[in-house]
């Protein structure tokens, strides 16, 4: 499987730790509350229940805007 990397990315971040991230983004509001997630545009409340329902073991890479959890990409081989 190839490995996708955000460059600058927090590297090994926990689900604890995106929670978090993510409801800072929520309090600032604006295009804050907006954030892709494996490339799907989510609004920020939607993020959160998808980063409570990860295993608290689950590797999550985020920057800026930007969240992969590896696990759920999809890889398109054609």
């Amino acid at each position: 499987m190839a490995r996708l990397m955000l460059p600058d990315a927090v590297p090994n971040m926990n689900r604890e730790q995106l929670i978090r991230r993510l409801r800072a983004r929520a309090l600032r509001g604006g295009l804050a509350e907006q954030v892709w997630w494996n490339g799907e545009l989510l609004h920020v409340s939607e993020a959160l229940a998808r980063a409570s329902d990860l295993p608290e073991d689950e590797p999550i890479q985020a920057r800026g805007d930007d969240v992969v959890v590896l696990r759920q990409l999809q890889w398109n081989d054609s």
